[in-house]
């Protein structure tokens, strides 16, 4: 049983891994920082996001539901 568990480990950690830096690298195409162009942010947000595990969504959906979720926010924090 120990064996068994050491290697699913192994497969499951990594691939943990690179869903979450897959995920950050999402949100940050999504706000823009990494490049300039919107066509070089959706050009590495799709794959990413599809490493993730959002491979139904585009990335200018991505970008619409970060905007909607933010500006709820900062309306409720402004009007609140």
């Amino acid at each position: 049983m120990g064996e068994q568990a050491a290697a699913m480990s192994a497969g499951i950690l990594p691939t943990a891994h690179s869903m979450v830096i897959a995920a950050y690298l999402v949100h940050d195409c999504a706000h823009r920082p990494l490049f300039r162009a919107r066509a070089q942010n959706r050009w590495v947000s799709e794959p990413m996001a599809w490493i993730a595990g959002a491979s139904v969504a585009k990335g200018e959906i991505i970008v619409v539901a970060i905007c909607s979720a933010m500006a709820a926010a900062l309306q409720k924090e402004c009007f609140a």
